[in-house]
């Protein structure tokens, strides 16, 4: 019998029974390997050809229900967490993760700034109260004066933070677009990790992202507020 071991990274061959080639594309983007036969078994695929015990499903050439299977190995293959083969090109993963942190730096970087503002806000509604109320004029000015050294503070973190990433937020501090910088590099993250096999490491990128989607989105929340 004749076989033939294709890689995640080769171009497989065509099955053409119904539901297998999109299955036979799933698992081939997601880094498994495929054995070829010449016989009524038309194949094999499996995660990895390093380990003991990987997931792997025999394809028929033809039979009954070969659809069902072929839906059902996509559910194995969405599952399957197992480390891929030595080899496997990581600098998708790479990328995904240092533009991740770079949209987090950003996002620090902006929640200060932001911080900032705020305390400034605050600074100056005080200093009207304490003109309009002369009995706790003192209390007011106090709090103000507080505030205001706090605000310098948030507002040299956020310049720091920002000048961590690459970017210069301008004077005074453009927060809105040290937010949208930060979605953009979350965007362009998830494309990255779109081209990459279906592993754990994968999975917590990901967990990432739809994290800082969320801090993104009460940012801006935020920003509205002002």
């Amino acid at each position: 019998m004749e076989r033939r071991w294709y890689g995640p990274d080769e171009t497989w061959p065509v099955h053409g029974g119904p539901g297998w080639d999109e299955t036979l594309d799933m698992a081939r983007s997601a880094g498994w390997h495929l054995l070829t036969y010449s016989g009524h078994a038309w194949g094999q695929i499996c995660c990895s050809r390093e380990i003991e015990e990987p997931h792997q499903r025999v394809i028929f050439s033809t039979g009954r229900g070969s659809e069902s299977v072929a839906l059902s190995t996509r559910n194995l293959i969405s599952r399957c967490r197992h480390p891929r083969d030595s080899g496997f090109d990581r600098e998708p993963l790479n990328r995904a993760a240092s533009l991740l942190q770079g949209a987090q730096t950003l996002v620090s970087a902006a929640f200060a700034c932001l911080s900032s503002t705020e305390k400034t806000h605050r600074v100056e509604q005080l200093l009207e109260m304490a003109e309009m109320t002369v009995s706790e004029a003192d209390g007011f000015l106090e709090e103000a004066v507080a505030l205001d050294s706090a605000a310098k503070n948030d507002l040299v973190e956020g310049y720091k933070l920002a000048a961590e990433a690459g970017v210069d937020p301008g004077i005074p501090p453009a927060v809105d677009e040290l937010a949208a910088t930060a979605a953009a590099h979350v965007d362009d993250a998830d494309a990255e990790l779109a081209r990459v096999p279906l592993t754990a490491e994968r999975d917590a990128l990901l967990q990432r992202s739809a994290a800082l989607r969320q801090e993104i989105a009460e940012l801006q929340q935020r920003i509205r507020a002002l």
